[in-house]
């Protein structure tokens, strides 16, 4: 079945997906984006591969095929946290796992992060139940455990 151009736009059902080629009377989809729906060219494995083209989009076989180039260096979830040797547990592709230390992860996270202040997110230390029992100190955060210390020794603290 034939469709006229012209009288599809007309139609203004879809004059702002379409464009109409004057020239050619054809009517043409416009190209989609990051915002806008519309024609989108579909990358090439090579071009998938290389992974710098920003105007293509990827298909599953190819975006299967780049996973695969990887092997198992990309993570596919979090297995658990090791609460022996204090490491967070990754599965990688292909179902292997990998440790890795929270001391690294905590120093990188560390040194990029600012210091926690009631108006700032970022880096702070746990008090110890010494300071927290003291409540002299304002730079550190209150563990539950030290909570609880305090509050069942309150009698002690404030008398009563």
């Amino acid at each position: 079945m034939a469709v006229d151009p012209e009288k599809f736009l007309k139609a203004k059902r879809f004059t702002a997906d379409f464009t109409f080629n004057e020239g050619t009377k054809q009517v043409l989809m416009k190209p989609a984006s990051e915002t806008v729906a519309g024609k989108v060219e579909l990358a090439t494995e090579a071009e998938t591969l290389a992974g710098t083209d920003a105007v293509r989009a990827v298909t599953p076989v190819n975006l299967a095929a780049a996973l695969a180039a990887l092997g198992d260096k990309y993570v596919t979830g979090v297995a658990g946290y090791n609460t022996t040797t204090h490491t967070l547990v990754l599965t990688l592709h292909g179902g292997t796992t990998v440790d890795i230390p929270m001391t690294a992860v905590i120093a990188d996270l560390g040194s990029s992060l600012p210091a926690a202040t009631t108006i700032v997110v970022g880096a702070t230390r746990f008090a110890t139940i010494a300071e927290t029992y003291a409540g002299t100190i304002n730079d550190a955060a209150v563990t539950p455990d030290a909570l609880k210390y305090v509050l069942d020794n309150a009698v002690d603290m404030f008398g009563d």
